[in-house]
């Protein structure tokens, strides 16, 4: 079944605020050793025969979570809050799922890494998120967003690098953005998977960045 995941304007400028600023200004960054990010997934899904359309329309960014390089552990009661707060706020809104990033320090540790795929570490933690599952049918999201620091910076059009990951440039950074579905098979919690994923992630296609252009930061 395929998952055709929409992702609006605002929630995708949350991720790369919270990307963004974490990288150069989160804990750890006067050594270069930033810390990841994580935040929530907010909107709607609909089914049929075909498979799911699932709108990501918003993201809370989360601030209490334990945030390190390589890791970030979730406070628990944080999702939990947010869900009450948004039944109250933006009661059409349903839990999607979760996103959190990926930093390195350039492209060649994104490539030495793969940095722009989900790790055996965060598949294990998605299928460990109790409360994401079951607030979402047992069809919870996982985004990640992954960030490095461009020596230079070229004429560039954001990509489609395969149907559950994008790239794109903004001044001296490179984004790329990962999606996957979880699902219930054989009595198991699984996922779509970093390769031949049945997530298809559509995002609007008109990132374009200038030679040259650096952030002033």
């Amino acid at each position: 079944m395929i998952a055709h995941l929409k992702v609006s304007d605002s929630a995708l400028e949350s991720m790369c605020h919270s990307a963004l600023e974490t990288y150069l200004y989160g804990d750890g960054h006067e050594t270069r050793s930033q810390v990841e990010v994580n935040g929530y997934l907010w909107g709607w899904r609909r089914t049929s025969d075909d498979g799911q359309m699932i709108f990501i329309d918003r993201v809370s960014p989360s601030f209490s979570s334990k945030k390190h390089q390589n890791w970030v552990q979730p406070n628990q009661s944080a999702v939990k809050l947010q869900k009450e707060f948004m039944y109250r706020w933006a009661p059409e809104m349903s839990l999607i799922g979760d996103f959190h990033s990926h930093p390195y320090n350039d492209l060649r540790e994104v490539s030495e890494n793969k940095g722009y795929y989900f790790s055996d570490a965060d598949f294990d933690s998605f299928h460990d998120e109790e409360f994401i599952w079951a607030n979402t049918q047992d069809n919870p999201v996982m985004v990640v967003m992954t960030i490095c620091k461009l020596n230079r910076v070229h004429d560039t059009v954001g990509k489609m690098i395969s149907s559950n990951l994008w790239c794109w440039d903004v001044g001296e950074f490179r984004f790329w953005l990962n999606a996957a579905v979880g699902y219930i098979k054989d009595g198991k919690r699984t996922n779509s998977k970093n390769t031949h994923s049945n997530a298809f992630l559509d995002l609007n296609t008109r990132f374009f960045n200038f030679a040259g252009d650096r952030l002033r930061t």
